[in-house]
């Protein structure tokens, strides 16, 4: 949703933890490269800014390589376009700097991997070693070439790694339990964390999500550990790497940091130490997922910045199977509780809050349990009182009106009678319009792209998909779906786009402040 992919050698995370994505970067205090070019660049900031000399980290210490590419063409929220156009990918490790052992063994695996045929013959009867389990490796040749390089650079493999799904309360707890920690942010920060997930290996590395809040900024952060007696091969892509935003951040215990932004995309925080290195990726601001860099200042990203702790050392995990176990035996009272009585209490709360005779009666409840619906439903019912407009419009064909609440010509939801009692017969997130022949679309606009998606309500009171229309920056290609399942997925001209949406045309409703609602 980003536009992009993060690839990560290493880790193959669970998409449902992390929801793609990784990170990672900052050099060793004292491994100087270059000490000519070092000088002048310190200097340089002495000249400057004037304060005390320090080794600053950057990109090109990381690089890997560069690639150049086509960039697609993406739309801009007026409705015009930024046509395709050359850029240079930069692939940056997030293992160590140029000069280290991890950087170098790394480098030499990458061009094995690009010269290896992972389908060649005896393939598809190798079983991979569970202590390579986070490793590429498909075939013998991959895994004799893997034990080399371990022994060249004195690396040890990362080993069998676990999955922790954060659905159950305590699960958080059991990571830190597990890997011995106490979390990854310091005490007293602003900065708000609610795990989400993660993964971790024998040897103490980890990869988590977070679900963070900062201010009035609610986003992503996934935090990643690796130790550097242990073979990585996890690595970043800069997609427009002659564009990225980089500066260094020295946090108040002296810890170096270098924090890189990429325009239209995420931002990361590389701390590289002596003994391991944290990358920290931020990104998906808001429910329109924006870029960090694009809605957030300097100063709140340096206020994320500190706010997290990089002196973590994760301890390797004496016993897999037990802590396997330990995991498992959580997800199993978890599901096997009984949720009957929590079931019955949240039908109850449904029905009272959204089941009326009128709708007065649905909006007086919507003014005083705004909370509900702002949880329940939909953000947009924050500040519903002195906020929300609406308008009242058969669109069912039943002869009876619908109740259209909106803001500012964009419609968040759309209630009805049904069965003698209010129901929301659609919730248009993020963004809804009716469209003539009383079509319902839902509407987003996100990093230069288009999705539009069309529901046509019934007489019984609810509504079906009609279609959607999609324009995917990653492919640079429209498509088109007919399907109810979502299966049908067809690929489809922008001109032959245009003329779909066309036969939606917007309307634009009367809409009054939810004030002026007879409420008598």
């Amino acid at each position: 949703m980003n536009g992009k992919e993060l690839l990560m050698g290493l880790s193959h995370i669970d998409q449902t933890l992390i929801q793609e994505s990784e990170m990672e970067g900052k050099r060793t205090k004292g491994t100087l490269r270059r000490p000519l070019l070092v000088a002048a660049m310190v200097a340089l900031m002495l000249f400057l800014v004037g304060c005390a000399a320090v080794v600053l980290l950057h990109l090109e210490d990381l690089r890997i390589r560069e690639e150049h590419y086509t960039a697609n063409m993406y739309y801009l929220e007026d409705g015009g376009t930024v046509p395709a156009g050359e850029k240079t990918m930069h692939v940056i490790s997030t293992v160590g700097a140029q000069t280290s052992k991890n950087h170098q063994a790394l480098m030499e695996w990458l061009a094995f991997t690009q010269t290896c045929d992972p389908a060649q013959d005896g393939a598809e009867d190798y079983e991979k070693p569970e202590i390579y389990c986070d490793y590429p490796v498909y075939n013998q040749e991959m895994e004799d070439f893997l034990r080399e390089l371990l022994d060249k650079y004195g690396l040890k493999p990362t080993g069998k790694a676990e999955n922790i799904q954060a659905y159950r309360e305590n699960d958080e707890a059991l990571f830190h339990e597990i890997l011995g920690i106490r979390g990854i942010s310091l005490e007293n920060s602003d900065l708000a964390l609610e795990f989400g997930g993660c993964r971790f290996n024998e040897c103490g590395n980890f990869s988590a999500s977070y679900n963070a809040s900062l201010g009035e900024h609610e986003f992503t952060l996934i935090y990643q550990y690796h130790n550097k007696a242990y073979f990585g091969t996890n690595y970043l892509m800069i997609e427009d790497g002659d564009a990225v935003q980089q500066w260094n951040y020295t946090c108040q215990d002296g810890t170096e940091l270098l924090i890189v932004s990429e325009k239209g995309e995420d931002t990361h925080i590389l701390c590289d130490r002596e003994d391991g290195f944290i990358t920290v990726t931020v990104k998906n601001v808001g429910p329109d997922w924006e870029s960090p860099g694009d809605v957030m200042t300097k100063q709140e990203l340096e206020q994320i910045t500190q706010s997290l702790d990089y002196s973590l050392e994760p301890q390797p995990v004496s016993d897999m199977e037990s802590a396997g176990k330990r995991i498992a035996e959580s997800r199993e009272a978890y599901e096997n509780q009984d949720w009957s009585a929590g079931e019955a209490e949240r039908v109850k709360e449904y029905n009272e809050h959204e089941h009326h005779e009128t709708f007065a009666q649905l909006i007086a409840c919507m003014r005083d349990k705004e909370d509900y619906f702002t949880s329940k439903k939909s953000g947009g019912y924050e500040n519903f009182w002195e906020t929300m407009e609406f308008t009242l419009r058969d669109i069912t064909g039943d002869g009876q009106e619908e109740l259209f609440l909106g803001k500012k010509g964009v419609i968040y939801a759309v209630w009805t009678i049904r069965d003698g009692v209010t129901a929301c017969l659609d919730g248009t997130y993020p963004e809804g319009y009716l469209c003539e022949g009383n079509v319902i679309e839902h509407y987003a606009f996100l990093d230069g792209q288009h999705f539009h998606h069309y529901r046509k309500p019934t007489n019984d009171g609810y509504c079906t998909k009609l279609l959607d229309v999609e324009y995917h920056r990653t492919e640079g290609t429209w498509i088109l779906n007919e399907s109810q399942d979502g299966s049908g997925w067809e690929e489809i001209s922008e001109e032959k786009a245009m003329e779909i949406i066309g036969r939606y045309p917007r309307l634009e409703l009367d809409m009054k402040p939810v004030k002026e609602f007879p409420m008598d």
